[in-house]
């Protein structure tokens, strides 16, 4: 893919510190949060932050420069519920590979779940100055329900040609539209939920969102046969946080802004692979789950003034310098290796000389005492054979 190939050359993304409490509070919460499915949003927030604090940080750089991403897990769909009712083991083997959960849709608890989260995302918008540019979503089932009800006050849904004769083409939509991308998609391969449905159904089906970013009628992405690995979505990830760095969304954006806040409402296993690319460590959020990053290239201007983390989030220069530390550390431990090796020959050989002297010491005592050499052979008076030692 020529646009990969190339966006893979140009950026440095990674995580700023200044602005969300990540990655420590998502390690400390992984795994143990009891009661509470998710925690809320403001707890992503550094003490004495705000909204208004956060849009004034971020409107101070350009777009290229540095962009807010939430990160939007679906509501609980009919697959999720599957695998629960059935268990992993049997839904990975059998479950997954039938046509029943094809491109699945959300449970009636994951509209709840949505429904709820669209009330808390208008209080932080309403009165608080949540600021929101452009929806990107997966082009399947579930993450366009769980856009459509979560963004339900914000979202246009005129369909695409009624906005485009609105606006004459040339003029953002006053609310903000949903613009589908097939890069944020879940794990690609084997399990049908993740399979999608044509183009052509889907734009009929949901016409306020544009597909046209989208390449193919058909899911040509999707393999009944190879079940996309770790290394495959993050290398996918590291494209799409690019692309949202360099493609032009202006036609999705909200008129008259900068186009750095943009929700992206996609699947597990994708957030999963976005926080591992950026050097965020592993987290899996909980059904529509929404987590705020600050996404930053790596330029003088952004590390001096809100700092980064340490790992680097993509890129070629540092793919390179990850092969090179491991082929350093390769070679430390194969010379580390022979020095042991060495050293623990020289102790045997040490230890073998040694014992060996001890032992005809031993030996010359024995024929003092015993008056036979080591090629001897004496009956005792029990009439044994008694062999020098």
């Amino acid at each position: 893919n020529e646009e990969q190939g190339s966006s893979s050359k140009h950026l440095d993304l990674t995580l700023s510190k200044g602005i969300f409490n990540f990655p420590e509070f998502m390690r400390e919460t992984a795994g143990s949060r009891g009661a509470l499915e998710y925690p809320p949003l403001s707890s992503w927030f550094l003490p004495n932050q705000s909204w208004t604090s956060i849009t004034n940080q971020v409107t101070q750089f350009n777009t290229q420069d540095l962009k807010i991403i939430y990160l939007v897990r679906h509501g609980e769909g009919e697959h999720n519920a599957a695998e629960t009712k059935y268990g992993t083991e049997y839904w990975d083997d059998v479950i997954s590979k039938t046509m029943k959960y094809f491109d699945a849709s959300l449970t009636r608890k994951g509209k709840e779940q949505c429904e709820y989260q669209r009330l808390n995302m208008n209080i932080h918008m309403d009165q608080y100055d949540m600021p929101l540019d452009t929806i990107v979503v997966s082009p399947l089932r579930r993450t366009i329900e769980t856009a459509s009800i979560m963004f339900e006050d914000v979202i246009a849904k005129e369909d695409r040609n009624q906005r485009m004769t609105i606006t004459n083409g040339n003029t953002p939509p006053k609310k903000i539209s949903i613009i589908a991308d097939e890069y944020c998609r879940e794990t690609l391969g084997v399990h049908t939920c993740d399979e999608r449905h044509n183009v052509s159904y889907l734009e009929s089906t949901y016409p306020y969102v544009d597909f046209s970013m989208m390449e193919t009628d058909d899911d040509t992405w999707w393999s009944a046969s190879h079940r996309e690995t770790n290394l495959e979505m993050d290398a996918r990830a590291r494209v799409f946080l690019h692309r949202l760095f360099q493609r032009d969304y202006a036609a999705s954006t909200k008129a008259g802004s900068s186009g750095q806040f943009i929700a992206v409402v996609t699947h597990s296993g994708f957030i999963q692979a976005c926080v591992r690319a950026l050097g965020g460590g592993d987290y899996k959020p909980a059904n529509a789950e929404v987590i705020p990053l600050a996404v930053v290239r790596k330029t003088n201007d952004v590390v001096s003034s809100l700092g980064i983390y340490g790992r680097s989030g993509g890129g070629e220069e540092d793919d390179s310098f990850s092969l090179v530390s491991y082929m350093i550390m390769v070679c430390l431990l194969c010379t580390l290796t022979s020095v042991v090796m060495k050293y623990g020959s020289y102790v045997s050989s040490v230890w073998k000389k040694e014992s060996g002297n001890r032992r005809r010491q031993r030996q010359r005592g024995y024929e003092a005492v015993l008056g036979f050499s080591d090629d001897d052979e004496r009956v005792d008076e029990m009439g044994s054979v008694s062999l020098s030692i």
